[in-house]
């Protein structure tokens, strides 16, 4: 794995039933969707609140990060997608 400091993809882990949705409208903050599968934590999602965070897109800077592990263990059954950008 390249060491995090040389990286220059951002990454955002999301359901695939997700997809449809991203390609129609693009890539939202929670607050702006009604509908999808959420994936988040809720203890991370009172956390984000309390710092007006629900207004942005999270993003991780390598992938198989702990949140993703933590998601994927917690829903052993579901496809998910990892969307990558430039930084």
């Amino acid at each position: 794995m390249t060491d995090i400091k040389n990286q220059q993809l951002l990454y955002h882990l999301t359901s695939i039933k997700n997809i449809a949705s991203i390609l129609e409208h693009g890539l939202k903050p929670r607050n702006a969707m009604s509908e999808f599968v959420d994936v988040a934590d809720s203890e991370i999602l009172k956390s984000r609140k309390l710092y007006s965070l629900e207004t942005y897109v999270p993003f991780h800077f390598f992938a198989r990060n702990p949140f993703d592990g933590r998601v994927q263990k917690d829903r052993p059954n579901e496809k998910f997608v990892a969307l990558l950008t430039l930084a």
